[in-house]
């Protein structure tokens, strides 16, 4: 069986109070299992999701299966635990050693990883039947962690407010710079008139 995972923060580069990431599972068009929901740790970023949807993908697995991930770094530590090499991770710990655990319990099922472009154009998997159902799968993922991301995010009209908050802000930034530019050159002024 084939699996696509996927993270997404669509607001990764608003500050981290802003952030909302969400992940996503799609087995295959109108599969039960196809799923998304909201990323639920501290940290709010698309490494964080992906290792969140490859986690519950361990956790769900039930026969051989080949996860398709368009994240690169997870691609690897998957294929070490694969070869019996120990990781060591830094980030997402806890979601790490859960993957670990659920890997060593499910080592008979033989899951295994494939590293796939995200985001990947038409042009790019042309005359290739492999490549254009990873991409198909792909895009579904993505979409379905889009969908989590957004299930728990602040409504789309607190973004359209903060940025004409933001606006205002950096309005009043500008105005008080004319101002001591202002009053800068009136003293100028005055201290040359009084020479």
């Amino acid at each position: 069986r084939i699996v696509a995972s996927d993270g997404a923060c669509p607001k990764q580069q608003t500050r981290d109070t802003l952030r909302r990431a969400g992940c996503g599972l799609f087995y295959g068009a109108d599969h039960p299992a196809n799923s998304s929901w909201a990323l639920t740790t501290t940290c709010q970023n698309s490494y964080a999701a992906e290792v969140g949807a490859a986690a519950r993908w361990v956790a769900w697995a039930w026969e051989p299966q080949r996860l398709l991930t368009d994240c690169h770094t997870v691609h690897l530590r998957f294929e070490k635990l694969r070869r019996g090499i120990p990781i060591k991770p830094k980030t997402m710990v806890a979601a790490w050693k859960r993957i670990i655990t659920g890997y060593k319990a499910k080592s008979e099922l033989n899951l295994i990883t494939e590293h796939v472009k995200g985001h990947a154009t038409l042009a790019s998997v042309e005359g290739d039947a492999w490549k254009t159902l990873c991409r198909q799968y792909n895009n579904e993922a993505d979409q379905l962690a889009v969908n989590g991301a957004r299930s728990h995010g602040p409504p789309p009209a607190f973004f359209a407010q903060y940025a004409k908050f933001a606006s205002t802000v950096a309005a009043i930034q500008f105005m008080l710079v004319d101002i001591a530019m202002a009053r800068r050159l009136r003293s100028q002024v005055l201290r040359t008139k009084g020479e």
